[in-house]
């Protein structure tokens, strides 16, 4: 993609560069319709990822939230572990 300005405004639209009338071109890929897009398609895509990763309980914001979380994350994992493994001896005690 590559950024264009519009004659006499400010807006970029950012475009492929690919040009089907140049023979080199033309001979590395299939001849495609690229529409162009607008810098607030972009910026609302960006930001829309950037509000998925920050939005939850990804990040944590101490390093006290972040020992809580770890130690939750491994806690369920031992008990997911453990839970099989008392099922086991249970059937085998009867």
């Amino acid at each position: 993609m590559c950024g264009l300005t519009a004659p006499g405004t400010t807006r970029i639209d950012y475009v492929c560069p690919h040009n089907p009338n140049n023979p080199r071109h033309a001979a590395r890929t299939a001849t495609t319709s690229v529409p162009p897009l607008r810098e607030h398609v972009i910026y609302a895509a960006a930001d829309q990822i950037i509000t998925g990763l920050l939005g939850g309980d990804h990040i944590p914001a101490t390093q006290a939230a972040a020992a809580d979380t770890r130690a939750t994350h491994q806690a369920d994992q031992l008990h997911r572990r453990i839970t099989p493994t008392d099922t086991a001896i249970s059937g085998l005690m009867t």
